[in-house]
């Protein structure tokens, strides 16, 4: 499966011209042709090897701009999909926030963690404030990582049988049944293995893991291709869809929940921004 290598440049009207002279001296003549987007904050390229990375990288700190944030991620083809182990699902509406916990709600702290919250779960159903019903779409996310479904989505999900998932029919704050519901997963796998890539461990203040039960602090790593590693025999037992052990924001504040969804592949099953997953 081959790796994506993209190249990320903020460029200030001033490096326009050292950005295009470095792109020559690189030997990127297609993407010099390429008329720039003067309105866009990034520039984008999508380089051929790491050869050609080091060349321009170097060739812009020659003239003076900054050599900006390397991505690299898998492109698998369908057939490639189909034979994943696993698939990797990162449902985030941005306007929704870092997790945290609904003051109106009660939780399960049976399983949770004392210190920061990590497994906490909750009790009855999800009440959507006024604003937080998605105008459109199957799918949203609220308090940072809530996950929301249309009931059109729902019904989708149910008639395949999926096993480790729930779904709650969330209310309006006024208790009336609304055409959205909270998902719930059942089971959470253990720890990725150690040769996970993609992924990195917090280091400053507020983003380091939970001293007690180090589930959170986890992000991403652009600069490797994410593939979380499990052991075969946990794939095995595993359901069609759980949770990561993982934490992927800032620490675990009390009432958070993980980001990550695994899920079961066959080759027909629906999906949203997978990626690679692998065993062990």
């Amino acid at each position: 499966m081959p790796i994506v290598l993209q190249l990320l440049i903020g460029l200030r009207p001033e490096e326009h011209e050292p950005f295009q002279r470095a792109l020559l001296e690189a030997g990127l003549i297609d993407q010099l042709v390429a008329p720039l987007d003067l309105a866009a904050p990034m520039q984008q390229l999508e380089l051929p090897s790491e050869d050609v990375l080091f060349r321009l990288t170097s060739a812009l700190r020659l003239h003076g701009v900054a050599s900006g944030q390397v991505r690299r991620f898998w492109r698998p083809t369908r057939k490639e999909l189909a034979a994943a182990a696993l698939l990797w699902m990162r449902p985030w509406i941005h306007s929704s926030g870092q997790p945290r916990p609904r003051p109106e709600r009660e939780y399960d702290r049976s399983a949770a963690c004392s210190a920061c919250g990590a497994g906490l779960r909750p009790l009855g159903p999800l009440r959507l404030r006024k604003g937080e019903v998605p105008r459109s779409g199957l799918l949203g996310t609220v308090s940072g990582d809530i996950l929301i479904v249309h009931d059109e989505l729902r019904a989708a999900w149910a008639a395949e049988g999926l096993r480790g998932v729930g779904f709650v029919g969330a209310l309006d704050e006024g208790g009336s049944a609304l055409a959205w519901h909270e998902v719930r997963l059942e089971v959470t796998l253990p720890p990725m293995l150690a040769g996970s890539t993609g992924m990195k461990r917090g280091r400053i203040a507020g983003e380091t893991p939970c001293a007690a039960c180090g589930c959170g602090g986890w992000f991403d790593d652009p600069e490797q291709p994410f593939t979380p590693l499990y052991d075969r025999r946990v794939l095995d037992d595993a359901p069609d869809l759980g949770v990561t052990s993982e934490y992927f924001s800032a620490r675990v504040s009390s009432g958070a929940t993980p980001l990550g969804l695994t899920w079961q592949a066959d080759g027909s099953s629906p999906g949203s921004g997978c990626t690679r997953c692998a065993a062990a």
